[in-house]
């Protein structure tokens, strides 16, 4: 039991990692598409999550690009504001952050960074998002480590051995292993 938590940990930690550099990767080397039209609901959510007041503002530009990993959105309005934000994780967006601008002063910055050469630190992590993600690439770490477990049970039991420790049983499979207590009853006291 010990040893498949412990299995089961390192394929969460490797998953863990993996999301992590996917995302990093997104952010600076995936190419960019452009989509043409921004989702409905997406300024009423950069409301909410900017604090900024974006109702009945004209709004002259918007951009939308998505990659493999990565999500850049932009828009400005007709009176000087101007929102960026950038959401990076792979199957879902678990990292992000966001800059609000006016008239091209910094209002406010939240879960970005940068260090000086427009390299982009995206930090703030999205929860739940995070969770799946780490579970869905635990779980492709995971697929061949018990597909190897059940091919050795399988043909351990062919050859005539004990299925969890590999102690040979002679053929004698009912009697269970002397060795490890595989298929004994337990004795209590």
């Amino acid at each position: 039991m010990r040893r498949w938590t412990a299995r089961i940990l390192i394929c969460l930690i490797l998953g863990a990692v993996t999301n992590f550099a996917i995302a990093r990767w997104a952010t600076y080397y995936a190419p960019m598409t452009e989509v043409a039209s921004l989702p409905s609901g997406w300024f009423s959510m950069i409301a909410e999550q900017t604090r900024l007041d974006l109702r009945n503002r004209a709004i002259i530009d918007a951009v939308l690009t998505v990659d493999f990993g990565y999500t850049f959105t932009y828009f400005e309005t007709a009176d000087g504001w101007e929102v960026a934000e950038h959401r990076a994780g792979t199957p879902f967006r678990c990292f992000h952050g966001w800059v609000a601008l006016n008239d091209g002063v910094e209002i406010h910055r939240e879960g970005l960074e940068t260090d000086g050469d427009y390299s982009l630190f995206i930090l703030k992590p999205r929860y739940l998002p995070l969770v799946a993600n780490v579970g869905v690439f635990g779980a492709i770490y995971f697929a061949p480590v018990a597909a190897i477990a059940l091919a050795r049970r399988v043909r351990r039991t062919k050859r005539g051995r004990c299925p969890r420790c590999g102690y040979d049983l002679r053929g004698d499979m009912n009697a269970g292993c002397p060795e490890c207590g595989w298929g004994r009853p337990e004795i209590t006291s």
